[in-house]
């Protein structure tokens, strides 16, 4: 699965956040499974049900995945950028949380190592505050811009 890689300076490095698509996908077998149980249907309605879901968002799915994702302590998954040939470029992570705009939010201490920073830029609202200690990790190859 592809999605648009956006940094989450709230992340710990081994934690991402997936869109709702991705999850629905990547969880398939598990969201019938529990579908199924939860409300003692048909596999094939619960399929029904999870193929729906990939078309608009449902929020028993929605529920289920942030269960799951609780109950696992983040569901974890093998995070890769093509090539593969460089270190850093598979990185074992956890899921913590869904996004509904399509995008996967990483932290920004793995940005490099998936060669996700190309123009070596952070941009940082105004509500954000910088503190010293987060300027003094903050590599002299980026450069500030503030919205």
């Amino acid at each position: 699965m592809r999605n648009v890689i956006i940094p989450n300076w709230k992340l710990r490095v081994d934690e991402v956040v997936l869109p709702y698509q991705s999850l629905v996908e990547l969880l398939q077998q598990r969201i019938i499974n529990i579908l199924h149980r939860m409300y003692s249907i048909s596999y094939a309605d619960a399929y029904n049900i999870w193929m729906k879901a990939q078309l608009v968002v449902d929020n028993r799915i929605v529920k289920i995945i942030r269960e799951i994702i609780r109950i696992d302590q983040g569901v974890k998954i093998l995070l890769n950028r093509n090539p593969t040939i460089s270190y850093g470029s598979i990185l074992y992570m956890k899921v913590t949380d869904i996004s509904f705009d399509y995008s996967m939010q990483i932290p920004l201490g793995v940005l490099n190592l998936l060669k996700a920073d190309q123009q070596r830029s952070l941009y940082i609202s105004n509500s954000v505050k910088i503190t010293p200690y987060i300027a003094g990790k903050l590599s002299t190859t980026y450069k500030l811009q503030h919205n």
